[in-house]
């Protein structure tokens, strides 16, 4: 069987070493951009191309820095994320006019770091591209971020992952998200039992339920967490043996209360815990189909996953919830790593009965096709040969069942993924993942419906 690895991290890596992570080894800045309007010329020809092709997001600055509540000379900039977005290009002009390196940010922000003499309007550009380096926005306007060199702020990494805020947002292994500072490649994270810590300072014993070291931008806890409290993640920047680098930043709160009654859990591997499109992690929940249900849910799953993992995992990760409702999909990465699709099924048959035994109602999910040439593409990874046939065999399985979501109605099972539903081929990017929401809200009442029959009928 070909290994299993967390898919994001893959390409993280892969994207590190083609450019550096906010290192200036790309090139410099153009010549800051004239102030006055193009050419009457100019103008009408942008016109006209902009009239033959699909228009185009410009992205929004949602942090401002003015002469009134100047930058430090390490400030942070956020935007508003263009979903689909793979890399922004991030450029930037000093108050002289002249250039720095432009840098590459893989989350909708970057840490910016200025010379000790930088004084006044500093200008920073972005703009969104795909994979190939394709344009996916327009450049932004020129952002004016004052700085001010006697203004101090504290350093740390800027933290986004925002966990319980809307449908589908609580996860069993969390995904934690920041923006990195500039330069710096490695992170340490702590989950804590508390709020009440230094930022200065490691969190003693008492307070620690978990720390953890990443590179880059996120960390994948495989470490699952719950209690009837509320948790908290925090994230510092240090070099390669562990010295601080920065400060952590503030606490931020996740709670995942087994006693909170969840009446539906999903479970499986990657496709249900969330994120695509290479730099979006499942706490980006606009990549997670669990945010578009009309109804709140618990996610059980976990990145990596196969179907024997699943199964094997269920007493532990699933029986604490004890969801009424649990919709299962998992077996992809067993198929496309040549396991046959009747050990697959072996596996559902094992997560059904333990259901069933613990009184959960399994409602299993049909799988979407993949793409082995995207899937190659973005990870250099091969796809067992035969496993369309295989994964025929799984999801003729499931709908032998009495019920099912049949993600068919949305997804053509005789053909590969299409990229616009999955970049790398395998992890639905937010528009495949709406589809699988519509799929679920579509059929769930008759599911409901076929449910309380089969109740009904037992109770005769």
């Amino acid at each position: 069987m070909y290994p299993m690895i967390h898919p994001i991290h893959r390409i993280w890596a892969v994207l590190l070493l083609a450019s550096g992570l906010f290192t200036g080894t790309a090139s410099a800045a153009s010549v800051l951009p004239p102030a006055h309007n193009p050419a009457p010329k100019a103008a009408a020809q942008a016109v006209q191309a902009a009239s033959v092709q699909r228009r185009r997001p410009i992205p929004q600055f949602t942090t401002h820095f003015t002469q009134a509540h100047p930058a430090s000379l390490h400030p942070t900039l956020r935007w508003k994320p263009i979903l689909g977005t793979v890399y922004y290009r991030v450029q930037v002009w000093l108050p002289n006019g002249s250039p720095l390196p432009e840098e590459r940010s893989y989350v909708a922000g970057c840490s910016l770091s200025f010379p000790q003499e930088t004084r006044g309007n500093v200008k920073v550009r972005i703009q969104s591209f795909d994979l190939d380096d394709t344009p996916l926005s327009e450049p932004s306007a020129l952002e004016n971020v004052y700085v001010d060199p006697q203004k101090k702020d504290a350093l740390f990494p800027m933290p986004l992952s925002r966990f319980n805020s809307g449908n589908g947002t609580t996860l069993l292994y969390p995904v934690y998200n920041w923006i990195p500072l500039q330069g710096i490649r490695n992170y340490e994270v702590e989950v804590l039992n508390t709020n009440a810590v230094s930022p200065a300072q490691e969190a003693s014993d008492g307070q620690l339920l978990e720390r953890g070291r990443s590179t880059g931008f996120d960390w994948y806890d495989d470490e699952a967490h719950y209690a009837p409290y509320t948790m908290y993640w925090r994230v510092r920047a240090v070099d390669e043996k562990g010295t601080p680098l920065s400060q952590f930043c503030p606490p931020q709160p996740m709670t995942v209360d087994p006693d909170a009654d969840y009446e539906v859990g999903t479970l499986g591997d990657s496709i249900s815990h969330g994120g695509g499109d290479l730099s979006y992690s499942p706490s980006d929940f606009a990549y997670s189909y669990q945010y578009y249900l009309p109804f709140d849910s618990i996610n059980l799953s976990q990145s990596g996953d196969t179907s024997e993992a699943t199964l094997e995992r269920f007493d532990r990760d699933v029986l604490p919830f004890h969801p009424r409702y649990l919709i299962i999909m998992t077996g992809s990465n067993s198929l496309r790593g040549w396991i046959s699709g009747e050990s697959v099924i072996q596996d559902l048959k094992g997560i059904k009965e333990k259901c069933e035994e613990n009184e959960i109602t399994p409602i299993f999910m049909t799988l979407p096709p993949v793409n082995p040439a995207n899937i190659k593409r973005a990870f250099d990874e091969p796809t067992a040969e035969g496993w369309r046939e295989e994964m025929d065999k799984v999801n003729s399985w499931i709908r032998s069942l009495p019920w099912y979501i049949d993600l068919g109605t949305q997804f053509d099972e005789t053909q590969d993924l299409p990229t616009q539903y999955a970049l790398d081929g395998l992890h639905l990017n937010f528009r495949g993942k709406r589809l699988m929401a519509r799929a679920i809200t579509d059929q769930w009442a008759g599911i409901m419906e076929k449910i309380k029959a089969a109740k009904e009928k037992e109770e005769d």
